[in-house]
């Protein structure tokens, strides 16, 4: 593969991984609009069968985002194999990039925000209890 081919495949790639944690967020926030306004009042097993075909989705997700992980993990071991003249700046910077500290910490950032959005939403689904707007009403007069 030339210099040019692998930076296409990493563009592609990064791209391609950038759609997925945008919709990714997307249905999280579809969940949460879900929960306040229906699911808070549905029964366990609503909640439950919701949760579970959420998490299917979810990790679906995970594993498309994954899969364009190994993509790259295959780029970057192409790259690995050239010696340092062979590599144009472009590439220089992307890799130095990914094996920096910026890179661990887009990776780490990722990752956890996944997790966060996870357990957000389950949290959110199974132990949060919307006030009343009798309630709202009271607290907004005694300001």
């Amino acid at each position: 593969m030339t210099e040019a081919e692998i930076v296409g495949v990493i563009q592609t790639s990064a791209a391609q991984i950038t759609q997925i944690v945008s919709q990714i967020i997307a249905i999280n926030f579809a969940m949460i609009v879900a929960i306040y306004y229906f699911l808070n009042q549905a029964s366990w097993r609503l909640k439950l069968a919701t949760f579970l075909l959420y998490s299917l989705g979810l990790q679906m997700y995970v594993l498309l985002a994954a899969q364009q992980s190994a993509i790259l993990g295959g780029a970057a071991e192409i790259i690995e194999t050239w010696g340092a003249e062979d590599i144009g700046p472009v590439l220089l910077s992307l890799e130095a990039f990914a094996k920096g500290g910026q890179g661990l910490a887009l990776n780490i950032t990722l990752n956890l925000s996944i997790y966060a959005l996870w357990f957000g939403v389950a949290y959110l689904l199974f132990f949060w209890k919307r006030r009343g707007r009798a309630q709202d009403a009271a607290e907004s007069d005694a300001d």
